[in-house]
């Protein structure tokens, strides 16, 4: 299912990689916004449409371009992969590797707009009377429509309380609404710029 056959909600213009990567950057609507746009009925429809997208990327990803290009930290390194078709960049993973934690980010694109990021993050037992509430895994779902957050899941390894749906008004909704996009503008740019290490890169691009 394209983009096209979703949806849509009232919301302004959806922050895209393309407008991103011509300087102007588009805020996203605030959650506030998306809440008084988007009906129950409409959040589904939007839940809808973006698992589709999603499904259509994942069993594209054979027949996608692949590149990857290794890269080092303070503490760790990784990896950037990208997938791309003919419209642009379909997928980007972003994977890191340190001594007390790993990471991997997902950003998924349809016509170069971000629709849904999956963010794991497991932290290591380092001494044996660690506390167990002190390691494992935490991942986050977003669900994007229009560059707002319609649904944000969350498991942590610290709670007891399975996948949860965070609510709209946490304190982060806002802040991953903006960042996500911007992050994934910055590891685009990284992912194709000769530079390895990422820090340097980050200082050169100001």
């Amino acid at each position: 299912m394209s983009k096209a056959g979703r949806t849509r909600s009232t919301l302004p213009p959806a922050l895209t990689l393309a407008a991103a990567l011509g300087i102007v950057l588009v805020g996203a609507p605030s959650r506030i916004e998306a809440q008084a746009g988007l009906t129950a009925a409409e959040v589904e429809a939007a839940i809808g449409g973006i698992r589709a997208d999603f499904a259509e990327v994942t069993s594209a990803l054979d027949d996608l371009e692949l590149a990857q290009k290794t890269y080092f930290n303070p503490g760790g390194n990784g990896t950037v992969s990208t997938w791309r078709d003919a419209s642009g960049v379909r997928k980007m993973a972003v994977e890191f590797h340190g001594d007390g934690a790993s990471g991997l980010r997902e950003y998924f694109f349809v016509d170069g707009e971000l629709f849904f990021v999956f963010d794991g993050w497991e932290t290591f037992q380092i001494w044996p009377d660690q506390p167990p509430d002190e390691f494992g895994e935490t991942q986050n779902r977003f669900y994007i429509q229009d560059g707002a957050i319609v649904r944000w899941l969350r498991q942590a390894f610290d709670e007891e309380r399975g996948q949860r749906q965070m609510p709209p008004d946490h304190e982060r909704w806002f802040a991953f609404e903006e960042s996500l996009p911007e992050n994934a503008v910055l590891w685009l740019r990284f992912s194709e710029s000769p530079e390895g290490d990422f820090e340097a890169f980050l200082a050169a691009i100001g």
